[in-house]
């Protein structure tokens, strides 16, 4: 046990080295400054955007037409010139309404508001400028429909003639009903489930790195050759190598997941979601209890084990530092072909042959988990969890006969190939 756990002491030195520590301090301050960065872009984006009307009517039809878009968290500034296009304009939008608009909203008529909408940027915030007026417009036309209607017949109720038919809705999850609009439930399920998966390709993707780099660094070093040639029980050098990596791979987690919660927060504000989401998604059973949040840190844990086992594997064939990128190609593929068919598409609906060929690679079960917790499958869990536990002790007991056979040190691809 001592010579195991100087061993343990001997590669966390080498792993958590300040060339490794640094990038993910920098990391996790650029996660924190930029969520305080857009959080502050979130409070000034909510403000009332500034648009600008110019009245050429100027009469009760016209001044309603203002007073609504002041209803509209706009910040309305009135002019009667028409502005110059070709200079530059600090409104987001311009309204015109043209004489004789008040005219033909009291003759029945259909009549024309010009809208120009000034497109100062193509970043996704300047784009969404392109809907600003959309659902203003919307709303006018509900409301002078509804004085129409009122014209026409007063003993009418406008707001059952413009809306016949109304939705109550209603969502069904876990074999129970809830009152209440599936997009507030998606929309706080959303950030949750796709959390996970983000996380977990981080890290394993930099844990990976950092045992294949490892790896290539003693054989790089002829340290390996002094290692090895220790009266120590190999299975105990790799489990030194393998717990290490779990230990930096775990924190490293937790440092991610403290980041990027800094930096969701700032997407949505840090607003908490209502009372009445919260309890339509108790009632519905679409919660995590204590025994799910253990399920999970299981499989993550799991899910990590098996990335840091083949990553040990295919560390054992690097000739030097520089071609660790080539040799870890296979577990970011492992990892990237069910992060992007989980995140994009229901597996159950995909062809049988790609079905099982993302259930034969482990990643699959770690980025299902957290849908299959809010489901109840906990059965599928346990077995995904299994599978991962076995796909690692399969990789531990190849890396083991590796460490095993004196042939480790001369081990490289081309030489396989020729041996072969």
């Amino acid at each position: 046990m001592k010579r195991f756990l100087v061993l343990l002491g001997k590669e966390l030195r080498e792993l958590a080295t300040p060339q490794t520590i640094l990038p993910i301090v920098l990391v996790i301050l650029a996660f924190i400054g930029l969520g305080k960065v857009l959080s502050q872009q979130s409070k000034v984006a909510s403000k009332p955007s500034p648009v600008l009307v110019v009245d050429h009517d100027n009469t009760p039809a016209s001044n309603g037409v203002v007073k609504l878009l002041k209803k509209g968290n706009l910040d309305v500034t009135q002019q009667t010139a028409d502005p110059d296009f070709s200079q530059s304009i600090s409104e987001k939008a311009v309204v015109v309404i043209p004489a004789g608009f008040g005219r033909d909203l009291a003759a029945g008529k259909q009549t024309t508001l010009d809208t120009y909408t000034v497109q100062s940027g193509f970043s996704l915030a300047k784009i969404a400028n392109a809907t600003l007026l959309t659902g203003v417009t919307a709303q006018l036309n509900a409301a002078l429909a509804a004085q129409r209607i009122a014209q026409i017949s007063p003993r009418l109720d406008p707001s059952k003639v413009l809306a016949p038919v109304k939705t109550d809705e209603h969502i069904v999850a876990n074999g129970k009903v809830a009152n209440i609009s599936p997009d507030k439930i998606a929309a706080y399920l959303g950030s949750q489930i796709t959390f996970v998966p983000v996380i977990l390709f981080v890290v394993i993707v930099f844990a990976g790195q950092m045992v294949a780099t490892a790896m290539a660094n003693e054989k790089e070093n002829k340290t390996l050759e002094t290692l090895l040639s220790l009266p120590i029980s190999r299975t105990t050098i790799v489990g030194a190598k393998m717990l290490a990596a779990a230990i930096v791979a775990g924190l490293t987690a937790v440092a991610y997941i403290y980041g990027l919660h800094n930096l969701q927060s700032a997407f949505t504000g840090g607003v908490a979601v209502d009372d009445a989401t919260r309890a339509a998604a108790n009632q519905l059973g679409l919660n995590l209890s204590t025994s799910s949040y253990v399920m999970l840190g299981v499989a993550l844990f799991l899910g990590i084990l098996a990335a840091l086992a083949i990553a040990l594997v295919l560390g054992a064939f690097a000739d030097n530092i520089k071609s660790i990128q080539a040799l870890i190609m296979p577990l970011l593929l492992l990892l990237l072909v069910p992060y992007l068919a989980t995140m994009a598409t229901d597996i159950s609906t995909l062809p049988n042959w790609f079905r099982g060929v993302l259930y034969v690679i482990p990643f699959t079960y770690t980025f299902q988990t957290m849908p299959n917790l809010y489901l109840h499958n906990y059965s599928t869990v346990l077995l995904g969890s299994l599978y991962e536990l076995a796909f690692f002790i399969v990789f531990m007991i190849l890396a083991g006969r590796l460490f095993a056979s004196d042939s480790l040190l001369t081990l490289r691809p081309g030489n396989l190939l020729k041996r072969r």
